[in-house]
């Protein structure tokens, strides 16, 4: 990789760093703050909604916008609204107000940074010659690191030090992150706009990104139909199965054990990908990476103690690896580059707006039913998501088994998906 490249993976990993602290810190301040667990909720729900209008807005926002600008003034907007708390503590004092009007700021700078960073994949690939499988494989499985160090250092600074230090050191990974952008030539952030795009509305161009994506490009809809449920699967199995679980059975403290061997599945799997996707077919890896990711949410229904539940994580870590870094890829060749900004933001958006709902209704199985049967709702969904993906006709014709011929991922045309399923996506 070059040094551009290296920039880009550190500001990626150093903003996810940031928004994972952030998720743990602000929650804890706030219950030693107020004492109250419903501020807690509370704070989560108003920071959810802006979490979602900032990333379907955004998207139209990218496409007008240089993105690497978007990315910093989001990792600047995040640092400073975490860097205010800590000062308004010390001078009027914080109240539940104050937290929900910087945790909104905090949201609304988090997700567009993160779908402008997805965006300039495309240009960053063609100007510094490294493959775009490698970049986003790079992203993805470090930023899989950052999710599961972000809490364990938030949680030890809560510890060793003060909630302030905590929220300094957080606000300062985030300008750490926009720092990191600079070393990207601003000429690369530059979207691509289609011929007359520039008299469009902001809300017309909403409206085409969303009729582009579900109703004009099956193989995107398809893409986007297995990404969302995917990943808002696994994150209730991390964020409440198995949680849940390790404090039935009395060992709370082996959550951070699992999430790792979570972690570093995922790791490994998008490592892989990186590495051998310029010498096998798309397809290849999504049949790998659902069989593995299906075989261990099922390893993990039966809950059959702690080393099985850490071969199972693992299991899902590594075909989520895999597959997440695949999708990653298509997303970005399958769109047009005047359409990649609204695209992305809108995938995030319904990860954001489909994931509360999602955790809400295993939990109340959960309450009802025990741990076991949330997670075989949960596998039963993947299960279903899986298979969908493999025979699914616009995705396996059009994303998975394209010969290697057709446009660039970087022109304005509807791109084939040629340069993954050769490996390589260099103009």
């Amino acid at each position: 990789m070059t040094r551009t490249d290296l920039a880009y993976v550190a500001s990626s990993t150093l903003s996810m760093l940031g928004n994972s602290m952030t998720a743990v810190v602000l929650p804890l301040v706030v219950l030693q703050t107020t004492g109250s667990v419903v501020s807690a909720g509370f704070l989560a729900l108003a920071t959810g909604l802006p979490q979602f209008l900032a990333s379907a807005v955004g998207g139209v926002v990218l496409d007008r916008v240089n993105r690497k600008s978007v990315a910093i003034f989001g990792d600047v907007v995040s640092a400073i609204a975490v860097a205010a708390l800590p000062i308004i503590a010390v001078t009027s004092g914080l109240s539940i107000g104050w937290f929900v009007a910087f945790g909104v700021l905090s949201a609304i700078g988090d997700v567009p940074a993160m779908t402008a960073r997805e965006a300039l994949v495309p240009q960053l690939s063609r100007a510094t010659g490294t493959r775009t499988e490698s970049l986003v494989s790079a992203r993805e499985g470090l930023s899989s690191v950052a999710v599961i160090l972000g809490p364990a250092i938030a949680g030890g600074l809560m510890a060793l030090t003060t909630p302030t230090a905590a929220l300094w050191v957080t606000a300062a990974t985030s300008a750490l992150a926009a720092l990191a952008m600079l070393a990207i030539p601003s000429p690369l952030g530059q979207p691509l706009r289609s011929p007359g795009a520039d008299g469009l509305r902001p809300l017309r161009e909403f409206g085409e990104g969303l009729r582009y994506l579900f109703i004009e490009h099956r193989a995107l809809r398809a893409v986007t139909l297995v990404a969302v449920p995917l990943i808002g699967g696994i994150g209730v199995l991390q964020g409440l199965a198995l949680p849940v679980y390790f404090t039935e059975i009395g060992r709370p403290g082996s959550t951070g054990m699992t999430l790792s061997a979570l972690a570093v599945g995922t790791l490994l799997g998008a490592g892989v990908y990186g590495a051998a996707s310029a010498r096998a077919r798309a397809r290849s890896f999504l049949v790998a990476g659902m069989a593995l990711l299906v075989a261990g949410v099922w390893l993990l229904a039966t809950l059959a103690g702690l080393a099985m539940v850490l071969v199972a994580v693992a299991l899902i870590g590594v075909g989520s690896g895999l597959v997440s870094a695949l999708f990653g890829v298509l997303s970005l060749n399958l769109s047009r580059s005047s359409m990649q900004g609204r695209v992305l933001g809108n995938q995030n958006a319904l990860t954001l707006g489909i994931a509360p709902f999602a955790t809400l209704g295993v939990s109340l199985l959960i309450a009802g039913r025990g741990t076991s049967a949330g997670i075989i709702l949960t596998a039963g969904v993947l299960s279903a998501v899986a298979l969908y993906s493999l025979l699914t006709p616009s995705l396996r014709r059009q994303a998975l088994e394209t010969p290697a011929t057709g446009p660039s991922p970087n022109s304005d045309s509807t791109p084939s998906l040629s340069s993954v399923a050769c490996g390589s996506a260099q103009s």
